[in-house]
């Protein structure tokens, strides 16, 4: 449960973060989110164990202002695993609201055996409002911090809403388009030209929609040329996702990575994001080869926001691509295992890096204890 102080201390947090974001210095503002983070959870931490071996969401729900704050504490096997709390505009009502809530939160994540509530709506999964008890002292709990958080997920909430909608706005009228909803942006990633990979993601109303992000391993070209990976990454995500129309597909790159890519999708607006001489995105380009420079800053920090986003994306998958490349193979060429031991060592540990990283005594489960350090050290040599 949250004290008076925790919360005058997470307001004061909030405000600086939402400064620091505005005067563009985004380590500092990470850095000031990490810390509301782990003060919430702390905060959080003496929330009541369950004597059970249920799987079981706590969500609670608190109205103010044509707004949910929604609290949500998720228990697996009697312990507090994690939790979430955010905010959602009332539509139209509040049932309403809630239901829909909970019917797009579990398509997208696993269901537990019970929900805990103070509201009483209608879903697939049994819904208790308990009376007594450990159950009811923990959604207690949650309502006060529903409660207690409001004012400040609130006002966050607003305002992330307002530079979001006033991004967008901004990126029409600057393209001179109407009602750009959903944005997909790509960008390629590769070490010397080795496990290129190219990544797509994706905005829909100025929010990331992390489950259609996609990646794709491409194949070496001749040209080392970075127009050549956006050509292959392209084509490999609309032939996959044929019905996808995105309002607005960006590049990251010039007239060149703009062009190749218009190419494949002719029907669609297709722009990229350019940098000025210190190396720094200020403007867009379109497929007329015309330079515009983006003077808001509302939308200039939006459209870094995804360009970043899209660059971290591209280089975890090139990364993911690399490392299982350096691993692949390697230990069937080791004295002592075949095939089969690679297949039964694959079976139990999934992947070549979770076999890295696992200790001696657990692939002595499947191998002898001198093989056991002979992978080691083969799979050492090969990380170094």
């Amino acid at each position: 449960m949250l004290s008076s102080g925790s919360i005058s201390l997470l307001k004061y947090l909030n405000d600086k973060m939402i400064i620091a974001a505005e005067n563009e210095q985004y380590e500092i503002a990470q850095d000031i989110k990490e810390s509301i983070n782990a003060l919430s959870f702390y905060s959080q931490s003496q929330t009541v164990e369950l004597q059970n071996n249920k799987n079981i969401d706590v969500i609670a729900f608190v109205e103010k202002d044509g707004y949910l704050s929604i609290q949500m504490f998720f228990y697996r096997k009697g312990l507090l695993l994690s939790k979430n709390e955010r905010v959602i505009e009332i539509t139209n009502s509040k049932k309403e609201s809630i239901e829909q809530f909970i019917s797009q939160y579990y398509g997208i994540n696993l269901k537990p055996d019970l929900i805990i509530s103070n509201e009483v709506f209608d879903s697939q999964i049994k819904v208790q409002q308990p009376q007594k008890g450990n159950l009811k002292k923990i959604i207690d709990n949650a309502v006060k911090n529903a409660s207690d958080n409001i004012e400040i997920k609130l006002a966050e909430f607003v305002r992330n809403e307002e530079l979001t909608v006033g991004a967008m706005r901004e990126l029409e009228k600057v393209l001179g388009l109407k009602n750009i909803n959903h944005i997909l942006m790509i960008d390629n990633s590769n070490t010397n030209n080795t496990n290129p990979v190219s990544a797509i993601i994706s905005y829909r109303n100025g929010i990331k929609q992390k489950k259609e992000y996609r990646k794709y391993s491409l194949v070496l070209n001749d040209r080392l040329a970075d127009v050549d990976y956006m050509n292959q990454g392209v084509k490999k995500y609309f032939e996959k996702n044929k019905d996808v129309k995105p309002d607005l597909f960006i590049v990251d790159g010039g007239i060149a990575q703009v062009n190749e890519v218009k190419k494949i999708i002719p029907h669609l607006k297709v722009i990229g994001l350019v940098k000025n001489d210190k190396h720094v995105t200020d403007g867009i380009i379109n497929t007329d080869g015309k330079r515009i420079e983006i003077k808001s800053k509302i939308l200039l920090n939006f459209l870094r926001g995804i360009q970043q986003e899209v660059d971290r994306f591209a280089k975890f998958a090139h990364t993911s691509r690399r490392d299982k490349a350096s691993l692949e193979g390697i230990l069937s060429s080791i004295p002592g295992i075949g095939l089969k031991t690679e297949s039964r060592l694959l079976e139990e540990f999934k992947t070549y890096a979770a076999i890295y990283n696992a200790p001696n005594e657990k692939l002595e489960k499947i191998v002898s204890k001198k093989i056991a350090v002979i992978i080691k050290e083969t799979l050492k040599g090969t990380n170094e």
